[in-house]
């Protein structure tokens, strides 16, 4: 999703781009995208600096706290953080997450980022494994003509033919949709 993230960094004049999951307000570390500057290396490596002196804090809560996206805060914020813009990408169907489900646009989905739930259920790790192996399957011994799809694996597991290796990739996937995206 490369081109992508590009043409919305531009777009927004961001110099952090991050996902996010459906059913909650901040930022997480399923895909992060930094705008190559003199800014945002200083900024990522004070991040990095404060992360690595402070093991107790979450990457994540971290960066939400000094990205100033959400009311969250850290012990010992770094002084002197550059100012950069960060800016949460559309994650109901570009780049979704298992964590409230997504929308199911396969014409849109570019990323999906595989994530426990909001209540991690007891047997989640061994659900995780059999779906992501319906997956690891499908690449293995994939027989699809991506090229029919606009070379878009998500295309073609929205055209994908019932009984198909594809299907059952799709089926996964399904299962994670939700009708609208929480209020």
């Amino acid at each position: 999703p490369l081109p992508r993230l590009e043409r919305l960094a531009e777009a927004e004049a961001a110099d952090v781009l991050m996902t996010r999951h459906l059913d909650a307000d901040c930022l997480n570390m399923g895909l992060l995208y930094l705008q190559a500057s003199s800014r945002t290396a200083e900024w990522y490596h004070k991040y990095l600096k404060w992360l690595h002196q402070h093991p107790y804090e979450r990457e994540q809560r971290g960066a939400n706290a000094l990205l100033n996206f959400t009311r969250q805060t850290v012990s010992f914020s770094p002084k002197d953080l550059p100012r950069i813009k960060a800016v949460a990408l559309d994650d109901h169907n570009e780049f979704a997450c298992s964590r409230g489900g997504w929308l199911g646009d396969w014409s849109k989905l570019l990323f999906f980022h595989w994530v426990n739930p909001a209540e991690t259920p007891v047997q989640w790790s061994e659900t995780k494994v059999m779906d992501l192996s319906v997956f690891y399957e499908a690449a293995m011994t994939y027989s699809e003509d991506f090229t029919a799809h606009g070379r878009s694996f998500a295309r073609a597991l929205g055209a994908a033919e019932p009984g198909s290796i594809m299907a059952s990739v799709r089926e996964v996937l399904d299962s994670l949709r939700v009708d609208r995206a929480p209020e």
